[in-house]
C-alpha cells in the first residue's frame, strides 16, 4: 500500500516539472487589503460579512496549463465558487477562504500507519497527497516584493520567486460500518496541535535553513512575548446534497498570521548575521523604531492555488487551479498576485531589513 503512496508523490513532482505550454497569459492581479476597522475577525471556520466588514470577495480561479487539466480549459476562469478575501491590523494579516466541493475527501483514505508517519514528520495529517482526489488549498506569500524586484526576482512566467506557503487539505472523519470514527477528520480549531493539521515551508529558496514552522501553541507563543499563527476550519455541508450532482459543502479555511510567524522567531535555526541577513531579506519582517511591521502602502506577492476534489476532476477534467493566473510553468510559479495594504502612507523601509 505504501508503494501507492510513494507512486503519488512522484507523479506529483513530475506535474511540476512538465514542460511549459505556450499561451497568452492574464494581467497580473491586484488585491487590496484594508485594515481591520473594529475587532479582528474570530479565527472559528465561522465567519460572515460583518466580521470580515470592509473585506472583498475575490474569486474566478484560473484552470492552469497543466497536462493534469483538459488543455481546452488552460487559463479559462473555472466554474467551482473558489473565493477568498483579506483584512491586515498592527499583528496580523488575516486570511478567509471558501470553496464549493461536490465531494469531501474522509481522512484515513490513505492507510492510517502512512498518516500516522506524516504527522510525526510534518504536522500534516495528508490524506490529499497520497490519494490525489480530495482539494487542497495553498497560499504563497511573499511579504517584500520591491526588494524582490529590486534583486533580480521577476514576477514573470516560469519563475518561483522566494516565499512562505502554507498547504491545508479539508477532510472528513474516516468512520467504520457502525459509524464509529476510525480516523479523525481534518477541520476544527487549531490549537497546540492538530486537526487542524497543515504543512508550511518555503518555497523558491534555500536561504532558510529552519524551514518556516510557525508557533501554532498559545502558550508556547506568549513565553516568546509573540502570538501564534491561527488556523480554523469547517466544512459547512449542505443537506441533501448528492454527491456527483451537487456541491455538497462548502468549507471555510480562515486564518491569522502574525508578523511575527514571517520573522525570526518561525525560523530557530536562522541566526540574523551578516553572511545570511541579505539572502533572507526577500522573506523575513523586522520592526521599524516604534515596533510597527507593516504600513499601508506596502506590497506582498500572493496566490492562492487548489487542487481539485475527485468529482470535479472526473467531470470537466480540472484538476488544478490559482487565483493569480500563473501562466506556463510549474503549480508554485509566476506570475503572483500583489496584496497592496491600505489606509495612509508608508514605506517598506521602515521594516525590512537594509
Amino acid at each position: 500500500m505504501k508503494s501507492r503512496v510513494v507512486l503519488c508523490a512522484v507523479l506529483f513532482w513530475m506535474f511540476l516539472a512538465l514542460p511549459a505550454v505556450s499561451q497568452e497569459v492574464a494581467d497580473v492581479r491586484t488585491y487590496e487589503v484594508n485594515r481591520v476597522s473594529g475587532d479582528p475577525p474570530v479565527i472559528d471556520g465561522e465567519y460572515s460579512d460583518e466580521e470580515w466588514q470592509g473585506a472583498e470577495w475575490t474569486g474566478d480561479f484560473y484552470a492552469t496549463r497543466h497536462s493534469f487539466n483538459d488543455a481546452a480549459l488552460w487559463g479559462q476562469v473555472i466554474e467551482p465558487e473558489y473565493r477568498w478575501k483579506a483584512l491586515y491590523d498592527d499583528e496580523c494579516f488575516y486570511f478567509l477562504m471558501t470553496a464549493e466541493m461536490m465531494y469531501i475527501n474522509p481522512n484515513g483514505w490513505s492507510w492510517p500507519d502512512v498518516m500516522e508517519t506524516y504527522l510525526e514528520e510534518d504536522d500534516t495529517g495528508y490524506g490529499g497527497w497520497a490519494n490525489g482526489r480530495c482539494l487542497d488549498i495553498e497560499f504563497f506569500v511573499s511579504p517584500n516584493w520591491p526588494r524582490l524586484e529590486a534583486e533580480g526576482w521577476w514576477n514573470d512566467v516560469g519563475e518561483n520567486p522566494p516565499a512562505y506557503h502554507l498547504c491545508y487539505f479539508p477532510l472528513l472523519p474516516e468512520t467504520d460500518d457502525a459509524g464509529n470514527e476510525t480516523w479523525p477528520g481534518n477541520f476544527g480549531v487549531r490549537g497546540a496541535e492538530g486537526p487542524p493539521f497543515f504543512h508550511t515551508g518555503t518555497s523558491g529558496t534555500t536561504a532558510l535553513p529552519g524551514d518556516w514552522a510557525p508557533i501554532t501553541d498559545p502558550a508556547a507563543a506568549q513565553e516568546l512575548g509573540e502570538l501564534p499563527l491561527q488556523l480554523a476550519a469547517l466544512p459547512h455541508l449542505i443537506d441533501g446534497a448528492v454527491v456527483g450532482e451537487d456541491v455538497v459543502g462548502v468549507p471555510a479555511l480562515e486564518i491569522a498570521v502574525p508578523y511575527t510567524a514571517l520573522s525570526f522567531s518561525a525560523l530557530p535555526e536562522v541566526e540574523l548575521v551578516e553572511d545570511v541577513a541579505y539572502e533572507l531579506e526577500p522573506l523575513l519582517m523586522v520592526p521599524d523604531e516604534n515596533g510597527d511591521y507593516i504600513h499601508a502602502g506596502d506590497q506582498w506577492l500572493f496566490n492562492v492555488t487548489c487542487y481539485m476534489d475527485g468529482v470535479v476532476l472526473e467531470q470537466t477534467g480540472l484538476g488544478l487551479s490559482n487565483w493569480n493566473d500563473m501562466g506556463e510553468g510549474g503549480f508554485h510559479n509566476a506570475p503572483r498576485g500583489i496584496l497592496e495594504f491600505m489606509e495612509g502612507q508608508a514605506s517598506l523601509e521602515g521594516w525590512m531589513i537594509y
